[in-house]
C-alpha cells in the first residue's frame, strides 16, 4: 500500500509539472531550433566553416602529424567509447556478443576513409537540402553527379594517341 501510494504521488506531481512546465518547455525547444535554423546563425556557422578551412583564402595548412601510438590509443578509445554507448536493456534484448559484435563491425566500416568521405558528402548534402528547401539543391546535385559521373566515363574510355 505504501508503494502505491508513493507511485501515485510520484504520478501526481509528474502530472502537475508536465502541465505547468510543458508548453514552456516546448516554447524553449522551438525557440532553441527556430535559432539554429535562422539565416543569421547559419551565416555565422558558414562563416566560422569557412575561416577554419580557408584561412585569409588560402587552403589551411594541416595539422600535426600524429605519432602513431596516439594513433592507437585514439582508435582504443573511440572503440570503448561505442561499446559503451549501447545501453545494458538493448544488450540483455539482442544479446551482449551480438551487440559487441555489430558494434565491432560498424567501428571497423568508420575506419575506411572513402566511406568516411562519403558519409561526410551525404551528410553535407542532407543539411544544405534540409537547410535550403527552395533552392531545388536535390536536383542541383543530381545534375553535378551526372556531370562528373559522365566525364569520369568519358576520360576512362577515350584513346589517346
Amino acid at each position: 500500500a505504501v508503494v502505491s501510494t508513493q507511485s501515485t504521488g510520484v504520478t501526481f506531481l509528474r502530472q502537475i509539472v508536465k502541465t505547468t512546465f510543458g508548453a514552456k518547455i516546448n516554447l524553449k525547444i522551438q525557440e532553441y531550433v527556430e535559432w539554429l535554423t535562422s539565416p543569421e546563425y547559419i551565416s555565422e556557422m558558414l562563416t566560422l566553416f569557412k575561416d577554419t578551412f580557408w584561412p585569409n583564402g588560402v587552403w589551411a595548412d594541416p595539422g600535426p602529424v600524429r605519432q602513431p601510438h596516439v594513433l592507437s590509443l585514439t582508435k582504443f578509445m573511440g572503440h570503448t567509447k561505442m561499446q559503451g554507448m549501447i545501453s545494458d536493456e538493448l544488450k540483455n534484448i539482442i544479446g551482449k556478443d551480438t551487440v559487441r559484435e555489430g558494434v565491432d563491425l560498424v567501428f571497423r566500416m568508420f575506419q575506411a576513409k572513402e566511406l568516411n568521405r562519403l558519409l561526410f558528402y551525404k551528410m553535407i548534402e542532407s543539411f544544405i537540402e534540409v537547410t535550403f528547401p527552395d533552392n531545388k539543391v536535390k536536383q542541383t546535385l543530381t545534375l553535378l553527379r551526372n556531370n562528373i559521373n559522365r566525364r569520369a566515363i568519358i576520360k576512362t574510355h577515350s584513346v589517346t594517341n
